[in-house]
Parts: C-alpha cells; sequence; structure tokens
C-alpha cells in the first residue's frame, strides 16, 4: 500500500478566506439529534468549503480532492472549520499527501476537538481497493483508515462526499 507524505508544518497554518480556527464560542448545545436548517445550511457550507479547497490541489494528474472539517471543541464550545487539498506533483514525486490527511492533522495541530462533519470534494474515481466507482468522490483506501483510526472522528461524525455536478 502507498504511503502518505508527513504534511509540512508550515501546511498546517490557516488557508486565508478557507479556515475558520477558533471561532467565538457558541451558546447551543449540539447533538446528534439536530438536523435543523441551520445545521443542513452548515453542511452544505462545508462541503463548498471543500470544494474551494481543491482549487489548491497539485495533482500532476489534475486530480484535485479537497476536504474540509466542521469541528467542535467540548471545552472552549468553539466551533471551527479548516480545509486540505491533496499535493502529488508528479507520478515519481515522494511527496504525496492526501485532502483528509491535511484536515485531520490540521484539526490536532489547532487542538480543534471533535470532526462534526467531513466533506471530500472531487472528480469520482474508481477505488483501487474494491474497483467500484461511486457518483461521488469517497474517501480512498488510506484516508478510511485514517479516519477510522483518529479520536477526532466519531461513529456521530457526518462524512460526505461531493463532486462537480452537486
Amino acid at each position: 500500500m502507498k504511503k502518505l507524505t508527513p504534511i509540512p508544518e508550515i501546511w498546517l497554518n490557516p488557508a486565508p478566506n478557507l479556515d475558520l480556527i477558533n471561532s467565538a464560542p457558541i451558546p447551543v448545545d449540539i447533538s446528534e439529534s439536530d438536523l435543523s436548517w441551520s445545521a443542513l445550511n452548515s453542511l452544505i457550507f462545508t462541503i463548498r468549503q471543500a470544494e474551494t479547497a481543491s482549487f489548491q490541489a497539485l495533482s500532476y494528474r489534475d486530480f484535485r480532492v479537497g476536504a474540509a472539517a466542521m469541528t467542535f471543541n467540548p471545552t472552549t464550545r468553539n466551533l471551527g472549520l479548516v480545509t486540505g487539498f491533496n499535493v502529488k506533483p508528479s507520478k515519481e514525486n515522494t511527496i504525496n499527501v492526501h485532502a483528509e490527511q491535511m484536515v485531520i492533522e490540521k484539526v490536532r495541530h489547532h487542538e480543534l476537538g471533535q470532526i462534526l462533519a467531513l466533506a471530500v470534494w472531487g472528480e469520482p474515481q474508481i477505488d483501487d481497493a474494491n474497483a467500484q466507482e461511486s457518483p461521488t468522490l469517497h474517501p480512498c483506501a488510506l484516508c478510511r483508515e485514517m479516519i477510522s483510526e483518529a479520536p477526532e472522528i466519531t461513529p456521530s461524525t457526518a462524512i460526505l462526499s461531493s463532486n462537480p455536478g452537486f
């Protein structure tokens, strides 16, 4: 299985006009059963931020992936949103960073707490692990493994996938 490249610390800095780190505390209780219009708009906003992040991607085969995570820190009661994108400049290059990897590392680096929603945006492709193609881009096998091991992602985390047709 391919390996992911460790992310340089400078890449973990907030992206201008994309990341909202340590935004003001909110006076609401986040619950699993709360699917209001406000919550739905937040999910759509997260998907749109993932799409915007994809324009920063660097891929030798023009395969651009963006990811975004809506976070909540229960201690500080702060919401946050961080973005990431894939970086693989050439087939021979040893750099191989995935968008979901960058997002999870930013969440850890900035101590943003729990990931409420993780959005992945990009052109669908066949998954090497199971030879299936879905209508939206899903995390690859490496990223699915990383997601399953990340303590910031819980069973109530919404995993969203979208594509240019959304």
